[in-house]
């Protein structure tokens, strides 16, 4: 999009080949993955990029001075509208990156035990992230049924959970039994059937404790966050490029 050639941070930091904290990149690692380290371009911080965009890019022909961040999340959570830097965030793609924004990076047991991630971002600050699944199982759940000729929309989705009973089982959404995408329902009734739960014999049942459950995700993650943030957050905020009525609703159901 610019012409540039450039690592920016907020790339190189999750594929941990920078250690976080310092903006060189790691040669011992790259050495030790047998990679020359000749072919690693110049690293900028998040952010430090300034330049334009390509005519190309942008069709009629003007210029437009740009900086940014690489990586989309780090982009997304800067855009939140908040005077606080007291909260959480979920940015909502096909899987949810979940997290705060802190000073520092955090590396210890317990970020290694669950999974969370430093990313760089704007300012030399650090995004702690968890990946988290679940709009991968309600978009493998709606492809599943569109072969067979049964097409719904994401409010249908929504309103055919509205039907079922509420918290009838419950599975961890980043199992790694659902990461496949294939026969998600079957698959959620065979978790459920497995730890003596009900299952769901239904759609509306199927969304419904894929729905709950991913909720029940972000309620547990957001406990691990104030934890790792060492003081408590007082405000959430979902930002996205799908529908978020699939989590907002969740109040509801």
């Amino acid at each position: 999009m610019t012409g540039e050639l450039f690592s920016d941070a907020s790339i190189v930091s999750p594929g941990q080949i920078m250690a976080p904290g310092n903006m060189n990149w790691n040669k011992d690692i790259i050495n030790l993955l047998g990679i020359d380290t000749s072919l690693f371009p110049k690293m900028h911080e998040c952010g430090a990029y300034k330049g334009k965009l390509l005519h190309s890019v942008l069709g009629d022909g003007s210029e437009v001075d740009v900086s940014f961040a690489i990586h989309d999340t780090a982009s997304a959570v800067e855009a939140i509208p908040s005077k606080s830097e007291m909260f959480a965030f979920i940015s909502v793609v096909t899987w949810s990156l979940m997290g705060i924004k802190t000073d520092k990076p955090i590396v210890n047991d317990y970020t290694y035990e669950n999974l969370f991630s430093n990313i760089y971002t704007f300012n030399n600050k650090f995004l702690i992230l968890k990946n988290i699944m679940g709009t991968w199982m309600l978009e493998s759940c709606k492809k599943q049924w569109e072969a067979k000729g049964e097409t719904y929309n994401w409010d249908e989705l929504i309103s055919l959970a509205e039907r079922a009973k509420d918290f009838e089982a419950y599975i961890d959404v980043n199992d790694e039994m659902f990461f496949s995408g294939i026969d998600i329902p079957e698959k959620v009734s065979e978790y459920c059937e497995k730890r003596n739960q009900t299952a769901p014999q239904t759609k509306s049942e199927t969304i419904r404790v894929i729905v709950e459950s991913m909720a029940m995700k972000f309620k547990e993650t957001f406990d691990k966050l104030e934890k790792l943030h060492g003081e408590k957050l007082d405000m959430l905020h979902i930002v996205g490029a799908l529908k978020t009525e699939c989590f907002v609703n969740v109040r509801r159901i």
